[in-house]
């Protein structure tokens, strides 16, 4: 055989996503002993790469200062190029989300099937918040001996005073009053030094819709690639 058969098409690189015909003539092919069946082609141009997220389960039930997980698969479509950041929408007050991994990175291969290898991690969401509430008395009873250590030298001292006081007393009333004054002395004492923190605060009870985001690039600067998931969150 010598020669080439021409071949063309209607696509081009801008073309969109869409099916194209392939038209092959016999151009200068030829062969002294056979004969040429040319049939036509199509070419078909896939929409961009791209992901989808999902969640299992894509309900929660977290009792307000624990933390629950669900599992998170990234699945490919179009051989999908890039990288993807995951990241959660606007929150209610104490509660926090955490990305096992955060980030993806797909290399737009397939498998041996011919379909995209999905990449699994976590999502823990937490209803516990970081900041202590500070002001609260404390019932503990590391908080209560803080307290007595530092009363109880005031109150003996002013006790001692007024019974070194009491000869000089004519009224029991004068005395009685002294003694009224160490007491309440002793227990503003109590309130001020047996004050501690709470802990963390916790998320109130209720129901919310998490959105979980993705933001995917791609390794031929045509923009970003953003995906969305809403997973239903409810505090007891």
């Amino acid at each position: 055989m010598t020669g080439a058969p021409t071949v063309t098409t209607d696509a081009t690189t801008a073309s969109q996503p869409g099916t194209y015909p392939i038209v092959i003539a016999q151009g200068n092919l030829a062969a002294p002993n056979y004969i040429f069946n040319l049939v036509n082609g199509t070419m078909t141009v896939l929409p961009a790469g791209s992901y989808t997220i999902s969640a299992s389960p894509n309900r929660l039930t977290i009792p307000a200062g624990q933390n629950r997980q669900t599992t998170l698969t990234l699945t490919t479509s179009n051989l999908y190029q890039g990288t993807v950041t995951l990241g959660c929408g606007s929150l209610p007050a104490n509660v926090s989300c955490v990305f096992s991994p955060s980030t993806y990175t797909f290399t737009g291969t397939n498998n041996i099937s011919g379909g995209a290898n999905p990449a699994v991690g976590t999502l823990t969401v937490n209803t516990l918040g970081g900041q202590p509430v500070v002001g609260a008395l404390s019932s503990s009873e590391p908080h209560v001996l803080s307290a007595a250590i530092c009363i109880v030298p005031g109150t003996l001292a002013v006790v001692l005073i007024a019974f070194r006081r009491r000869k000089a007393m004519t009224h029991l009333r004068g005395y009685s009053l002294l003694l009224c004054l160490a007491l309440a002395a002793a227990f503003l004492g109590l309130d001020s030094c047996g004050g501690g923190s709470t802990g963390p605060a916790l998320a109130k009870p209720g129901s919310f819709t998490l959105t979980i985001s993705g933001t995917g690039t791609t390794p031929f600067g045509t923009g970003a690639v953003s995906q969305s998931l809403n997973l239903s969150v409810t505090i007891q």
